[in-house]
């Protein structure tokens, strides 16, 4: 037994040995400094299809939410992180009826789907006619009836602007 243990110990001390170590060094200061520059621009974003041109206040559209970019997880929120688990992970999509709710407008219910997204935006945001793109911030909640499943978060939505056909094409949600 203490022969084996011996021999063990000079295994594992010839194979340390012999181990490579590198010439590359950890900078910690510059390494986590492009860290958090990469994570403050990683956004989640969902395209949504089709588009959704010039929306009613409580209008119902069908449509299919699918993972346009996902970044690591990590770098996401932690509701932003169960939206994308929700969608079903940076391949995923789902079907859903999106509700377009404006503050003191009824709607005209929730869809057909089993899973229905409300969008919500603020009574004061107007869209900036000049802008080709830009993004409007809205509230969203998403409702799956099966199970109860619910999620709320704070989200921008993109924006296409064409003033001279005076429409207003919502294509992406940020989270």
């Amino acid at each position: 037994m203490k022969v084996a243990l011996v021999l063990l110990v000079l295994a594992v001390s010839i194979e340390a040995s012999v181990v490579a170590t590198g010439t590359n060094t950890l900078n910690l200061t510059n390494d986590q400094t492009a860290q958090n520059a990469s994570a403050a621009t990683e956004q989640l974003q969902l395209n949504i299809d089709p588009d959704i041109v010039n929306p009613d206040c409580g209008g119902i559209y069908p449509a299919n939410l699918n993972v346009k970019y996902g970044p690591d997880p990590f770098y996401l929120s932690t509701v932003c992180q169960q939206v994308l688990s929700f969608i079903g992970g940076n391949k995923g999509k789902q079907n859903v009826d999106i509700v377009w709710t404006c503050p003191g407008e009824p709607t005209n219910g929730t869809g057909d789907r089993d899973t229905f997204v409300i969008l919500n935006t603020p009574a004061n945001n107007a869209l900036d006619a000049n802008a080709a793109t830009e993004q409007m911030a809205a509230d969203m909640e998403i409702h799956r009836m099966s199970d109860g499943f619910f999620l709320s978060a704070e989200v921008l939505l993109g924006v296409k602007n064409d003033a001279s056909e005076g429409k207003a094409t919502f294509q992406f949600i940020f989270c």
